[in-house]
């Protein structure tokens, strides 16, 4: 007979214990230089995060005898940041003083998304990568609405010009699941309900808008009040060099870019 051993949540717990233990003992041995953000001060080994992370290199190269650089995160990064420096990962569990911890459906996809943020800020190319592969692979396990609260997080929570790339996977996913819902013969009010949830936050692309137009017009402004379509039909791909007038196609609209086929 086989028995399985169950790793118990205690049991993780102290798993998770005991490894920052021995990697505090590891870090405070070696240190040569501390990591701050507000009062959390980590000391890490300079040769360690240097031949990660251009930026940090940059800071020791320009100084050499510095001891201490300030980084403008907030303590849970802070961690996460140096936990990847030593083993290549960080946890997604929520962190004492991490704002977001209310949104459990999401935090790990949340976590991910942020430190492709830190990456590209500390220009650490591999956590870069490394979290952009989890945060795609995580979206796509994401409950349709809870979407809705990643809509809220990449375009509210995270204002930063690197995530666009996170944007741009959250729109093609949002699209394939409507897409789905709509060959699959899903009511057309729970499309109608979950589309106007989406538009008050998301600038998506002008021909994920028409699909949805053509079935529920009046979140939009364009049908009847009974659900109807105007006489004014949207045909056809919005296509490069378009002349097409999109004025008075609802709020998203007029296109910035038409060319490219960006709404906002």
């Amino acid at each position: 007979m086989k028995f399985a051993w169950k790793r118990s949540r205690k049991t993780a717990h102290w798993e998770h214990c005991h490894a920052s233990c021995i990697l505090n003992q590891i870090i405070s041995r070696y240190a040569n230089l501390t990591l701050t953000s507000g009062s959390a001060k980590i000391l890490v080994d300079k040769n360690i995060i240097c031949s990660q992370s251009k930026f940090l290199d940059k800071k020791c190269s320009e100084s050499p005898s510095t001891t201490e650089i300030e980084l403008e995160l907030d303590t849970p990064w802070l961690v996460r940041i140096v936990q990847y420096f030593y083993t290549g990962s960080y946890t997604t569990s929520c962190i004492r003083g991490d704002k977001l911890s209310g949104y459990p459906n999401i935090y790990p996809l949340y976590t991910h998304a942020k430190m492709y943020v830190v990456g590209r800020e500390l220009g650490v190319e591999e956590l870069k990568g490394y979290a952009k592969d989890k945060y795609k692979g995580l979206l796509a396990q994401v409950d349709l609405w809870d979407l809705l609260d990643v809509v809220y997080l990449l375009y509210d929570v995270i204002p930063s010009r690197w995530v666009h790339r996170l944007q741009t996977a959250l729109v093609s996913e949002i699209r394939t699941r409507v897409d789905r819902c709509l060959r699959d013969g899903c009511d057309a009010d729970v499309i109608c309900q979950y589309m106007a949830a989406v538009h008050k936050k998301l600038p998506l692309h002008c021909d994920f808008v028409e699909d949805v137009m053509a079935v529920c017009p009046d979140i939009f402004g364009l049908g009847d009040g009974a659900g109807n379509r105007p006489e004014k039909e949207l045909e056809g791909d919005l296509m490069e060099g378009s002349d097409r007038d999109w004025k008075g196609y609802g709020p998203w609209l007029p296109c910035r870019d038409p060319s490219k086929g960006r709404c906002g």
